[in-house]
């Protein structure tokens, strides 16, 4: 027995027709704005949430993102993120031999930093895209599966931490709201990664910002 839910192809493309002429609008503004590339990658520590979080004890992911540092004091990221996680459980419900699940995503990222020129930089923002959350397993020797692939608004907090004048440690707590079938797949995930800065030391661009 297995449900699958999949979303019109036609649909995806456009949506990710339109995510990329964003980025490469974003692009076009960086180059006249002479802003920052960043390129992103962290590793992730999910804590599973709601119905997720009744069957399964701990997940694990990562993240790559490219993002455009814009505005008058380099303050705003805008750019891409992708990512996955998976999910496993060491305690197997009653008459099941696999019970696994995993989430997707690509999405845009919208970042504001605060204390941009300083070398500990808190921010808040939000990737809106689309997260792809399966479930599968084998109960009884019967393979069951179930998917969803829908758009949802990630919650990201964090800070970064310069470490040199193009590398900052980033730290970030980012929660997705995924609905599967009738349950709430929600998590909450503790990334921890680097930050390669492409233009030269951004206090300097800052400084010479204003």
């Amino acid at each position: 027995m297995e449900c699958l839910i999949i979303p019109q192809k036609n649909m995806m493309k456009k949506t990710l027709l339109t995510m990329i002429i964003c980025l490469l609008l974003t692009s076009f503004v960086g180059g006249v704005a002479n802003a920052q590339f960043r390129l992103g990658a962290n590793g992730s520590f999910q804590v599973p949430l709601g119905g997720l979080g009744d069957v399964f004890d701990m997940g694990f992911g990562g993240n790559i993102s490219g993002e455009f540092l814009v505005g008058r004091k380099a303050n705003i990221g805008l750019g891409l993120n992708a990512g996955y996680s998976f999910f496993t459980n060491p305690n197997l419900p009653q008459y099941f031999t696999s019970y696994e699940a995993s989430i997707a995503h690509v999405s845009l990222m919208f970042r504001t930093y605060f204390n941009a020129n300083g070398v500990f930089r808190p921010y808040i923002g939000i990737d809106p895209g689309f997260y792809l959350a399966s479930v599968k397993a084998t109960a009884l020797g019967m393979p069951l599966s179930d998917s969803v692939r829908e758009f949802a608004f990630a919650v990201i907090l964090g800070f970064q931490v310069e470490l040199s004048p193009t590398l900052v440690l980033d730290v970030g707590a980012k929660a997705p709201p995924i609905t599967l079938g009738l349950d709430q797949l929600n998590t909450i995930g503790i990334n921890l990664g680097i930050v390669y800065s492409f233009g030269g030391d951004q206090r300097y661009y800052n400084a010479h910002h204003w």
